[in-house]
């Protein structure tokens, strides 16, 4: 059975003035939502946000859209593609806010990843959307990987002094780092699995650009 609720498709031609009116349908929505009784209106029926509005990925941007707690599908686009460098400017902490705000998402995509390696979420930002969306089965996410081999270790070894079993109920199976600048040598590309499957239990792919040693599962 599908999710009961309500779209939202937002996409502008490149021009300043079609963006911020595109864009202001958000907040608008999210004012919304503030003055509707808990869990009644059409906003927080609201299961899919697609936004093809390229746009820097703040925390401005995505502050209002975690006032929409049934979101179900969330796509995002980024300016990285038409400046000369990133435009995906969340932290770990936005991420973590995100996660817990939007707890049913099962398709998250914040903007192409590209290839800069200059922004500030590393891969905390994949463990709380692994704590806190079960049911996630697909994800393209910016995360820097200047030390993905020891962020990856620093995780695991946290989790098993934990002893935390909760990650094993996420479902994600596909993570899109296709343009995601790193290569892993040949001896590292176990662990660095281990890594990754530490914190999605059930990945089965990274979609990667085949140049970049990225093909972890094949």
């Amino acid at each position: 059975m599908g999710h009961p609720g309500y779209s939202i498709y937002l996409c502008a031609i490149p021009s300043p003035n079609s963006t911020r009116a595109s864009l202001g349908w958000i907040p608008f929505f999210e004012a919304v939502s503030r003055r509707q009784p808990p869990g009644r209106g059409p906003v927080q029926k609201l299961i899919v946000l697609e936004s093809w509005v390229e746009v820097p990925i703040d925390a401005t941007l995505t502050s209002p859209i975690t006032r929409f707690h049934g979101l179900v599908k969330l796509t995002l686009s980024s300016l990285c593609f038409r400046v000369s460098g990133c435009a995906f400017r969340l932290t770990d902490d936005d991420v973590a806010e995100i996660s817990v705000a939007l707890p049913c998402l099962t398709e998250a995509t914040f903007g192409h990843v590209c290839c800069v390696n200059s922004c500030r979420t590393t891969v905390s930002s994949l463990l709380s959307l692994s704590t806190h969306c079960k049911d996630l089965v697909a994800l393209e996410i910016h995360f820097n990987t200047t030390n993905l081999l020891d962020d990856l270790t620093a995780i695991s070894e946290v989790l098993q002094r934990r002893g935390v079993r909760s990650l094993q109920k996420c479902k994600l199976r596909w993570l899109n780092m296709w343009n995601a600048p790193v290569r892993i040598r040949e001896e590292d590309r176990r662990s660095v699995a281990a890594g990754f499957l530490a914190i999605f239990p059930s990945l089965c792919r990274i979609i990667t650009n085949a140049d970049t040693g990225w093909n972890l599962f094949e």
